[in-house]
């Protein structure tokens, strides 16, 4: 099915996020979270799955200029629903998956959903170096992650671990200055 991308800009954020070709998903569209004044800038983006059809995708995925590609692994990644309430998310492979961002950030708040082992989160600069490693243990739940690095800029994010049943359901993407 052709999807159409859909870039909605609200008080000077960019949101992302997919239709189908009809367009109606949107009308079922559900807010994931809201900022107080001040809490998000113009540079911000955000990432969403609440709009991508559900099933398996391709080991390289693209949402809204994020890519998102799985490591080798006999499992498919998928656009999956977890947690209680349900969230829609993208679930990757227990060997991981590199996320690359639309440009260079200063920091990501990551929406992950966690069910059967501890996930393991790797900013990478623009050189290649990995910068200190996040270990977010498995709760049964969905959690919000913040990753930032003092004074490091990175436009990689490797995830592994999870089990096959991990999810990334959201980012929020700080541009680099």
């Amino acid at each position: 099915m052709k999807k159409l991308m859909a870039i909605l800009l609200v008080s000077g954020l960019t949101i992302v996020a997919h239709a189908d070709q009809h367009g109606s998903s949107t009308e079922n569209g559900e807010i994931v979270g809201q900022a107080a004044p001040g809490q998000v800038q113009s540079r911000d983006i955000l990432v969403t799955f609440v709009f991508e059809p559900l099933g398996p995708v391709p080991p390289t995925y693209e949402v809204g200029g994020v890519t998102f590609e799985a490591h080798p692994s006999s499992i498919v990644p998928e656009i999956g629903e977890q947690g209680m309430p349900s969230e829609r998310g993208y679930r990757f492979p227990h060997e991981g998956v590199t996320v690359t961002l639309p440009e260079a950030a200063e920091s990501v708040q990551i929406r992950l959903c966690l069910f059967h082992s501890d996930v393991k989160i790797e900013p990478v600069d623009d050189q290649s170096e990995t910068l200190p490693i996040i270990s977010v243990p498995s709760e049964d739940k969905c959690v919000s992650v913040p990753l930032m690095q003092s004074g490091g800029i990175f436009s990689r994010v490797r995830f592994t671990g999870g089990g096959n049943e991990a999810s990334i359901v959201g980012m929020k993407i700080k541009r680099a200055q």
